[in-house]
């Protein structure tokens, strides 16, 4: 049986979900194919907390999922910077920006199911889960070879969006090459029970532990990950509870008074991975399909979701689909090399130049006393880049 469609989605995680609902009032056919049924249940939790920019939450808006979503969004109303051991320190604020909120804490499984819970109620999606993508080609016609239910299907699009992640199959199909950075680092991810209310502040410390985040949560909880070497992980790993909150308490310096409980505890290995072609004709690569970034400055979902809004956005600018592809590498481009430097240098800037962490106090001592620098500094956690401005004023403009 050959099925023909305008656009062809590998991939219904977090990315390809997010792009599916963007068009599900579109008048294109669209089919969504995934390894996993992901529409039938919640996904597992697996520790991840999704730090939303407020430039994501006007886009899961624009998608019509932020109201599925809000109900389990903690807001971020400031963003406390500093370094273990140095004076000085810089707080970013909401005030910084007049916004309501710099961003949004939501578990991951929360944000996957209401991304699936959206995708049913549009007409124009159609859905081959769980279903294996066996072969992949776009050398005269887009198409995607599946076998499902002990069955082969050939189908066939105008454009295929590979958005199936990390490792991802379709990129390995086509024999799209990759260039990696091993960080040596790993990712330890838990939640904490706190003692005194977090107030809506997510802290940021770079420490002996390694980098440090605090993400506010529901319940009086923060979202934690450490990111150091797998030494640093291991030893981590290997304390009981008891001595775990000790360590973490004495590495943020008590600002979230005693720390109560742990929640379960995961880990992964940090890697850079950038794909050296994101585009072919009749395809793109989408999200970590593309470039999976250190997580260290919880870019890497907000950098994706302005992707999936540039896209969109070409797609309903263009009628030719392959016009689309020309475009968006070009539209995107600026963005990615922007984001992926700045996690980049974070990752090793501050963690691995002696020099340069020995002075880290004093500049954000300095960015905390210069508003106009401090200002800019703010809008990249906030995600306000020029187009997601022009989306801003936008909402302003329908409120009014």
């Amino acid at each position: 049986m050959n099925t023909h469609f305008d656009i062809i989605v590998i991939g219904n995680g977090m990315v390809g979900a997010s792009l599916a609902c963007a068009l599900a009032t579109s008048p294109l056919s669209i089919a969504i194919i995934d390894k996993n049924n992901p529409l039938r249940t919640e996904p597992p939790a697996d520790g991840r907390k999704i730090a939303l920019s407020y430039a994501s939450r006007l886009i899961l808006e624009e998608f019509s999922v932020w109201p599925l979503l809000k109900s389990f969004a903690t807001p971020i109303t400031q963003v406390h910077v500093s370094k273990q051991h140095q004076f000085g320190s810089t707080k970013i604020e909401t005030a910084d920006l007049d916004i309501e909120a710099l961003g949004y804490v939501i578990p991951a499984e929360k944000l996957v199911h209401s991304l699936h819970t959206q995708e049913k109620m549009s007409s124009n999606l159609h859905f081959y889960c769980p279903a294996n993508v066996i072969n992949l080609s776009t050398n005269t016609q887009p198409k995607v070879e599946i076998e499902q239910n002990g069955e082969k299907c050939l189908l066939t699009a105008k454009l295929i969006i590979s958005a199936d992640g990390t490792m991802s199959h379709s990129r390995k199909l086509l024999g799209i090459k990759t260039k990696e950075r091993d960080y040596k680092k790993t990712a330890f991810v838990s939640s904490i029970q706190l003692q005194h209310p977090h107030n809506n502040i997510a802290y940021q410390r770079f420490s002996e532990l390694g980098t440090l985040a605090f993400l506010p949560m529901q319940n009086n909880k923060m979202g934690f990950v450490c990111t150091g070497s797998h030494a640093q992980i291991q030893d981590l790993q290997n304390q009981n509870e008891q001595e775990l909150l000790k360590t973490i308490e004495q590495a943020v310096g008590h600002r979230l008074g005693r720390l109560q409980a742990l929640g379960p505890r995961y880990t992964y290995p940090l890697k850079e991975i950038i794909a050296e072609q994101q585009t072919l004709p009749g395809l793109i690569l989408l999200g970590n399909a593309a470039h999976n970034i250190s997580p260290v400055a919880a870019q890497g979902f907000n950098l994706a979701l302005q992707e999936v809004y540039s896209l969109v956005q070409l797609i309903q600018k263009y009628d030719d689909l392959n016009q689309v592809v020309i475009e968006y590498e070009k539209t995107v481009s600026p963005l990615q090399k922007k984001t992926i430097t700045f996690t980049d240098n974070l990752m090793r800037w501050f963690e691995d130049d002696k020099i340069a962490s020995h002075f880290m106090g004093l500049g954000l001592g300095l960015l905390d006393a210069l508003p106009q620098l401090k200002k800019r500094f703010s809008q990249k956690p906030a995600g306000l880049n020029a187009n997601m401005k022009r989306l801003l004023r936008d909402e302003y403009e329908h409120t009014l």
